[in-house]
């Protein structure tokens, strides 16, 4: 911090994450972030997902649970327990918030953060919102109406609202720390297929196909990221390729990005910035299926940066994938332009601001 933004010791922040990878992971890194400064307190709540993620001393770091889940059918929305949990997360919060001066509550999407902020707003406690995607998701859009104090984006806004700024993504420090090699290098290339947790289904299908009958890449290695409850066994047996690995899932994939030469991916934020952050050809397939068609606006928005084609899920077949292979090997060799720095700067300003802006609010 600079001098004059000393903290004072003890301020307390609140940050709330749930949801999904792309909404936990950045949050976490903010939260070490926050959690290195001197005389600041973290407090994390979220799902049980999001408990898991931090791996900090106890008297570090204050935890809870919060049970709010997105209503997606609505039915859910005439069963008594949806109340329950909705009352319960209130409950939490003011107790909470009643218990301790808090600086700030730091909401990273969801439906989740809703209640959390607007009971921080109850209790004029300043808050802030990042924002993973290209747009703002229902539950920030939502945060944005009633009045949040500043909004973070970590990829590039179409429309930036008001007291709003676009930081890039806060990310881990293994990828931070990929070295690259050559882009053209000797030994056999390899690809890299992620499709994720919910988007994985047509890439386990539809893409094994089209990729099976592309001829040119029967000399490359395929990684196939299939998902936690994918069958890949059946999986690999359907590639009919030489040198295929088909896994649910890698807890190192900083590992794997360092001698790739060509990722297959859904346009999930935290993906686009780890493959913008390296800059590997990319072949993004947006999730139609995804909330408020971010996965699509995201794709179009990181597509100008020079090394990433965009397919359609319902134009893949092999000749479409083939074409948008080549387009994207060809793109990247002309491609000059570096991003590394606001990647690595990201947590760091995201966390400054939001410790000035509160001490201005």
């Amino acid at each position: 911090m600079a001098a004059g933004n000393a903290v004072p010791s003890n301020s307390n922040v609140l940050i709330i994450a749930a949801g999904t990878a792309g909404h936990i992971l950045p949050s976490a890194v903010l939260a070490e972030k926050l959690i290195g400064i001197a005389g600041v307190r973290v407090h994390w709540w979220g799902d049980r997902k999001a408990l898991s993620a931090l791996q900090k001393p106890e008297d570090m770091l204050s935890t809870g649970l919060l049970q709010t889940a997105s209503p997606r059918r609505w039915q859910r929305l005439l069963s008594w327990r949806f109340y329950a949990q909705i009352f319960s997360d209130i409950k939490k919060m003011c107790l909470l918030l009643r218990s301790k001066k808090f600086r700030f509550v730091l909401v990273t999407g969801g439906i989740m953060g809703v209640i959390p902020a607007i009971c921080a707003k109850w209790y004029r406690v300043p808050v802030f919102v990042y924002e993973q995607n290209v747009v703002l998701g229902f539950a920030n859009a939502l945060l944005q109406k009633i009045g949040v104090n500043h909004i973070f984006y970590g990829l590039p806004p179409i429309e930036p609202v008001l007291k709003s700024s676009y930081t890039a993504q806060p990310l881990r420090p293994p990828i931070l720390h990929i070295q690259r090699m050559p882009k053209y290098s000797p030994e056999k290339k390899v690809l890299l297929v992620i499709g994720g947790s919910l988007g994985a289904h047509s890439f386990n299908t539809t893409l094994v196909q089209s990729l099976s009958a592309i001829t040119a890449l029967q000399c490359w290695q395929i990684i196939h990221l299939a998902g936690p409850q994918a069958d890949c066994v059946a999986i690999a047996q359907q590639y009919q390729h030489p040198d295929v690995h088909v896994l649910n899932y890698v807890d190192h994939i900083d590992e794997i990005y360092a001698r790739v030469d060509l990722v297959i991916a859904r346009s999930g934020a935290l993906t686009l910035s780890e493959i913008d952050y390296l800059q590997i050809p990319t072949v993004t397939i947006p999730l139609p299926q995804s909330a408020g068609d971010h996965q699509r606006a995201n794709a179009r928005v990181m597509m100008k940066r020079g090394y990433i084609s965009g397919l359609e899920q319902n134009d893949v077949n092999p000749s479409n994938l083939e074409k948008m292979i080549y387009t994207s090997l060809m793109l990247s060799s002309f491609n000059e332009q570096t991003h590394a720095k606001k990647y690595h700067h990201a947590a760091q300003e995201i966390t400054q601001q939001c410790l000035t802006l509160s001490q201005q609010i």
